[in-house]
């Protein structure tokens, strides 16, 4: 298993730097994924194996330059605290859907608006006008952290809340 090729820019912020992830931070996505708190409100609500990750890495997110996730680090202990990531429909879409999963101890920090307003600020600098955000409708902290980041709500799709948010 070789390590992608992909560009994934790295972003700074007062306390995070972001990070393509890679096949080494396959542990931490498993275990963080895996959490019965998280996995209960994902469209596929299931605990995710190493096997389903890796494939999923060199398969599909190898494959697909309309996607980028990054790793973010502590810059003060350079631990790991979860994964962000924004996928366009399409390659130069000016749409685009961002995601968010940080690890249990690193939630309720200020760490997840932190990283999603640099974010922002990176797609706003590459031509993406909209973020989206599907949420569970039973997901409360994720339906006030998205609301507090200022996106609105736009719809649903089955038990998902469609969010958006302009950004020029």
């Amino acid at each position: 298993m070789g390590e992608l090729k992909k560009k994934v820019p790295r972003l700074e912020t007062e306390r995070l730097t972001l990070q393509g992830i890679e096949l080494d931070d396959t542990k931490h996505i498993v275990l963080w994924r895996s959490d019965r708190d998280v996995y209960q409100y994902f469209q596929s609500p299931h605990r995710l194996s190493e096997k389903e990750h890796i494939a999923w890495y060199e398969k599909k997110y190898g494959t697909d330059d309309t996607w980028l996730q990054w790793m973010a680090y502590r810059k003060d202990t350079g631990g790991k605290i979860g994964v962000f990531g924004v996928k366009r429909e399409k390659d130069r879409c000016q749409e685009a859907e961002i995601s968010y999963l940080l690890s249990r101890q690193s939630r309720h920090c200020g760490f997840a608006g932190e990283a999603v307003k640099r974010i922002m600020e990176w797609c706003s600098d590459n031509d993406i006008v909209t973020l989206k955000a599907m949420v569970h409708e039973e997901n409360e902290d994720s339906i006030d952290f998205i609301e507090r980041m200022g996106f609105c709500g736009n719809g649903q799709r089955g038990r998902f809340i469609i969010y958006e948010k302009r950004l020029l």
